[in-house]
């Protein structure tokens, strides 16, 4: 697989922007093929109420982010037959910002 971009996301956060979401379908278009996007998360513990509430652990989180990269995918016009979706859960590292991603890897 080769890696074709990278989204990154703010702690506890799953909102990918559309700058990403437009660039992401550049790379894509520019290398026709399927793709999988693959949805991470750091290893930092979740604290805030309304980020336990909303996702619980670092698993679901990372999916949450490739299900919002596909949709926007998607929406922006890439084929859903086109595209696998996998998530990964926490990933331990110590450049914690290396792991809040998903990365977007042409078969």
């Amino acid at each position: 697989m080769k890696l074709l971009y990278t989204v990154f996301f703010k702690l506890g956060s799953d909102e990918v922007s559309e700058q990403a979401i437009k660039e992401s379908v550049e790379a894509i278009r520019a290398n026709p093929g399927s793709i999988t996007v693959i949805g991470s998360a750091c290893d930092t513990p979740m604290v805030k109420p309304e980020t336990l509430e909303k996702f619980g652990n670092n698993l679901v989180l990372s999916s949450y982010r490739a299900l919002n990269v596909v949709k926007g995918l998607v929406k922006a016009g890439i084929p859903e037959s086109q595209i696998t979706g996998k998530y990964i859960g926490a990933q331990m590292s110590s450049d914690k910002d290396s792991k809040r991603v998903v990365e977007i890897h042409l078969n």
